[in-house]
């Protein structure tokens, strides 16, 4: 996967729950993410050590933000997307993501493991 691919896709949400086994991200508008898809962010876990989390997105959805009414629809040209990223097993240190951590595409390496092992945290 090159640097452009390792762009960020978007941000870990601070408006739903992290947890060590889930998280959700505010995708990027210029940016996709599909099911299945690997993901990785870099968090902060005590003082200056950093672990990695990669995962598999599980549920995208979309949705108008501050609507109310059935009409509220024609005020909004796009509505906001998010993704749900599953960790179902942790290998290493068990910590959450960070709200406004940076997600970025997972590389293979990544995918690999969160292929196989359905999660990966790496100490960096």
């Amino acid at each position: 996967m090159t640097d452009q691919d390792r762009r960020s896709i978007g941000m870990v949400l601070g408006t739903e729950s992290s947890t060590p086994l889930e998280w959700w991200i505010a995708i990027d508008p210029d940016a996709h993410l599909q099911l299945d898809d690997v993901v990785s962010v870099r968090t902060l876990v005590s003082g200056n050590q950093h672990v990695q989390i990669s995962g598999l997105v599980d549920l995208v959805r979309a949705q108008h933000e501050g609507s109310g009414f059935e009409s509220d629809v024609f005020l909004a040209d796009r509505g906001r997307r998010g993704a749900h990223v599953n960790i179902s097993g942790v290998s290493g240190v068990a910590t959450t993501a960070n709200a406004l951590d940076k997600v970025r595409a997972g590389t293979g390496d990544e995918g690999l493991l969160a292929g196989l092992d359905a999660a990966c945290t790496t100490a960096i």
